[in-house]
């Protein structure tokens, strides 16, 4: 029981660091945006886990040093989703481009099959 909730919650965390940019970048359905979002998690486990520690410094500030959240707060709530999304944008920009180098391969790859075809 304690085992399938801590594989859940990784994978949820893998999911929920590549989930918004994926979505973002690209149009796919849902379900295939949430697939596409585990495998660059696991693909692409040192930027993901950078991400996740990035998200998870608001809530570990507001658990362990509540008063000091709060009497920062608005600085949290103007600053906080900026910086973490510049900081989680800069970690990302390789991953993308290495999945758009593999996408453009594979156009051009199609592009010569079909033109073989003919």
């Amino acid at each position: 029981g304690k085992s399938i909730c801590i594989i859940i919650g990784m994978v949820w965390l893998l999911a929920s660091a590549w989930v918004f940019p994926i979505h973002a970048k690209y149009e796919n359905t849902p379900l295939k945006t949430v697939k596409n979002a585990v495998l660059c998690g696991c693909m692409f486990l040192p930027q993901t886990i950078i991400a996740v520690l990035v998200n998870a410094v608001p809530v570990v500030v507001a658990l362990l040093l509540t008063s000091i959240f709060l009497k920062m707060s608005v600085v949290w709530f103007m600053l906080w989703f900026a910086v973490s999304a510049a900081v989680i944008h800069n970690r990302f920009q390789k991953p993308f481009a290495k999945m758009n180098q593999d996408e453009t391969t594979e156009e051009t790859t199609e592009e010569v099959e079909d033109e073989e075809t003919v």
